[in-house]
């Protein structure tokens, strides 16, 4: 039995190193680029709907025309965004970095996967969009009408 319990302990830390190397493979700058240079030529459109969403819950509130949205670069930890920030005839190159939340990526692999959450994330209806002033007034206008009647 000692001999069984020594073998399926050092089984046990085998798994246990295999399992720690895998979670701590970290995304080298190969990869970084690589991953980049994906999502920039046949996502662009999703790092566009990025920005914008990162505008949107910024606490600046930075308002304008985005452009030439790119990711710099994505690490375990975050991944970088730059684009263009016009507002009429004035332009600013504005670089964001975003966390990644609430967990650090496992490796490469879990790119992918956290990339299409924040894909769905971004392109997904947003109902509080519908939720303007002139629409409030109306319907409140509206509801104050129905029940005049």
């Amino acid at each position: 039995k000692k001999q069984h319990s020594r073998a399926q302990q050092t089984a046990t830390k085998q798994q246990q190193t295999t399992l720690h190397h895998k979670m701590s493979e970290k995304i080298t700058e190969e990869t970084s680029k690589r991953i980049c240079k994906h999502m920039n030529e046949d996502h662009a459109h999703t790092i566009h709907y990025m920005a914008q969403s990162i505008l949107t819950s910024n606490k600046k509130k930075k308002k304008g025309e985005i452009k030439n949205a790119t990711m710099t670069s994505i690490s375990n930890k975050e991944y970088c965004i730059r684009f263009v920030l016009c507002n009429g005839d004035l332009c600013e190159m504005c670089h964001e970095t975003i966390a990644f939340y609430p967990t650090p990526l496992v490796d490469s692999k879990d790119a992918r996967t956290r990339m299409m959450e924040e894909h769905n994330r971004v392109l997904s209806p947003q109902f509080s969009y519908l939720l303007t002033p002139i629409i409030l007034t109306t319907l409140l206008t509206v509801a104050l009408l129905g029940y005049a009647v």
